[in-house]
């Protein structure tokens, strides 16, 4: 059979059959933001964050199209100006004549996502999600293979993720049976986490207040960094696309930007 080179519309419109933008919270912006729609692709980098990084490696990889989990622009805007990062992002994206699609909050609530990717790689059992005010099923909660420690626990989540740090608040000798897992700025979930039972919650990052908080009502927080809890998705979004222009015949080439570093760096001297 002839392989055939899709529009970023049926890409587009594939990636919607795992996570659907209705999946997204309200103040998201997912979804194809630049480029034209219709431009036939036979190159797509997936990176987490559409940086200037990325941006160049899919240029210098001839990608057509850009996917990341990071949307671009997050918010909305009234000018694009180069003497803007933003602004600046877009522009080169434009001129290399790259199509950007993001899946954000859609991707951490959909099945197999960000945050189930989490739970697989942590080895939770008996995964259930939990919907927040919205509607939004972003929290996941999952039972450990064995109790431990919440200390063993940081061990194995820095280990597990690469994390160079943990910060973690409440008791560290505490047993736990029960975890919720939340990628990137989650921490503000504690309250629903602990109220499902959790004995303690998994995130990227959290604030410092609901950490105060959350330490004064006797419940865990680990955050392993923003980075770290949700780059693991982007070699689960390389396979979904492997197998998607499997199935359809798709005659695409998908390419990982595997030297994408966090921009947070620990100072040790």
């Amino acid at each position: 059979m002839e392989e055939i080179n899709p529009s970023v519309q049926d890409i587009v419109d594939a990636l919607g059959k795992w996570a659907p933008d209705d999946l997204a919270l309200s103040w998201d912006n997912p979804g194809h933001t630049i480029g034209n729609p219709a431009i036939q692709v036979k190159t797509i980098t997936c990176a987490l964050d559409p940086s200037f990084e990325s941006i160049e490696f899919a240029r210098a990889t001839g990608a057509e199209l850009l996917i990341t989990h990071h949307p671009l622009p997050l918010n909305p805007l009234k000018a694009i100006r180069s003497d803007s990062v933003t602004g600046k992002r877009i522009q080169t994206l434009i001129h290399a004549d790259i199509a950007l699609v993001s899946m954000h909050t859609n991707l951490d609530a959909a099945k197999g996502g960000v945050n189930d990717t989490l739970c697989r790689l942590l080895n939770c059992q008996n995964v259930s999600t939990i919907t927040d005010t919205e509607g939004v099923g972003l929290l996941r909660l999952g039972e450990l293979v064995s109790h431990i420690e919440f200390s063993a626990l940081m061990s194995m989540v820095k280990e597990k993720l690469g994390a160079r740090t943990i910060l973690f608040t409440g008791n560290q000798e505490k047993i736990v049976k029960k975890v919720a897992v939340c990628g990137g700025a989650g921490g503000g979930y504690w309250g629903l986490a602990m109220a499902h039972g959790a004995d303690c919650l998994i995130t990227g990052e959290v604030r410092y207040h609901d950490a105060l908080d959350a330490r004064d009502w006797g419940f865990n927080i680990g955050a392993a960094g923003h980075f770290e809890t949700e780059r693991p998705v982007i070699k689960t979004l390389v396979r979904y696309l492997l197998k998607t222009a499997e199935d359809k015949g798709w005659g695409i080439e998908v390419v990982c930007f595997d030297h994408e570093s966090s921009p947070l760096y620990i100072h040790n001297q």
